[in-house]
């Protein structure tokens, strides 16, 4: 890789999605901090469309190999333009082999951030892995597979995170009263997750129960599982309020994948420690890395487990704001998206990939 000159910022071209919450523009803001000039190429707003109309998904389809090539005419531009000391790219998403060959041919190292626990995206290809000179993966069990396959030299684990500006307690410490529902869930639907809340809903069918997320409007019987369900996603500062608008939050993940792997932590887990939620959390060794439970929060393993710990926290208002305090003590600012980005800039330096003095 190519050293930085003296006497100037260090410039990065950084492919993702870049809304306020997201790992992209976490790890954006941590590398300006860190002395980098960051120019964004952002799929969302490339790919997004503000409405889910049926005719807007149509014409998205339609669209589709316009905006494509829309992306990679922006990619090239600026990378032509500016000269990056670094490409880095979230997920790899529409990124192709031909343009990380086409990087790599004007001598621009590539790196790449993957912060979800499977390879099956449109637009992700792990064939395209190897052409990348830095990969960092947010799952451990995805470091044997990628270190076998890209060279153990060039994988590296950096765990997720939060975003420092965006999640935090914007409602600052919340009276038991004046919490909205007692149990939330807040995340895209699958149907290990609807598993979950029907069990705890026949458990705990007194409390009032609040789902946020993509996809649970549409599921099947999702209507009998709860008082309230809101279909919508959430982002930014509606995001951080909601997660201090239940008394518990239960952190779920998406459930197994055809590959076996199944995500123990996800972004969710450190943001509504930062946000100054409460969350009975799936156990998991990995989790046990972070936060310890009966401590900054409390986990589960059967659902007869969680019901019964359910109902053990909604009595004990005391005991969740002790336990809330701890948590945000033991996640902020350790695990935010500044720190991950410090982690990440000194396996540049390492690297090759210095900034200038």
């Amino acid at each position: 890789m190519t050293a930085i000159s003296p006497g100037r910022a260090p410039l990065m071209v950084f492919s993702g999605e870049f809304w306020r919450g997201s790992s992209g523009l976490g790890l954006a803001h941590g590398f300006r901090k860190l002395g980098w000039a960051v120019q964004e190429i952002d799929l969302s707003r490339i790919f997004a469309s503000t409405s889910n109309a049926l005719v807007a998904r149509g014409a998205r389809r339609l669209m589709k190999p316009f905006l494509v090539r829309e992306f990679e005419r922006a990619l090239r531009d600026a990378v032509t333009t500016l000269k990056p000391d670094l490409f880095l790219s979230i997920k790899g998403t529409r990124v192709t082999r031909e343009l990380l060959e086409w990087m790599g041919g004007r001598g621009v190292p590539r790196a790449l951030f993957y912060p979800d626990f499977h390879f099956d995206h449109p637009g992700v290809s792990l064939d395209d892995f190897a052409l990348y000179d830095l990969v960092f993966t947010t799952k451990t069990f995805h470091l044997d597979v990628l270190r076998a396959r890209l060279g153990a030299s060039k994988v590296f684990y950096v765990p997720h995170g939060y975003s420092d500006d965006v999640h935090w307690p914007v409602r600052g410490q919340v009276a038991d009263q004046d919490y909205a529902f007692d149990i939330q869930h807040i995340g895209a639907h699958s149907a290990y997750k609807q598993e979950w809340m029907q069990s705890l809903h026949t458990g705990c069918a007194a409390a009032s129960l609040r789902l946020i997320g993509a996809r649970w409007s549409h599921a099947e019987g999702v209507a009998n599982i709860g008082k309230v369900a809101v279909a919508d996603s959430i982002y930014d500062c509606a995001y951080s309020r909601a997660l201090q608008e239940a008394r518990i939050n239960i952190a779920v993940m998406m459930g197994p994948h055809k590959s076996g792997w199944q995500d123990a932590v996800s972004t969710r887990t450190f943001e509504i420690a930062a946000c100054g939620g409460f969350q009975l959390h799936i156990d998991s060794e990995e989790l046990r890395a972070f936060f310890t439970p009966g401590e900054d929060l409390d986990v589960f393993t059967t659902p007869e487990e969680l019901c019964d710990k359910t109902r053990f926290y909604l009595e004990r208002p005391d005991l969740r704001a002790r336990m809330i305090a701890k948590a945000r003590a033991r996640c902020a600012p350790r695990h935010g998206y500044d720190a991950r980005a410090a982690e990440i800039h000194e396996k540049f330096k390492e690297n090759g990939v210095a900034l200038g003095v």
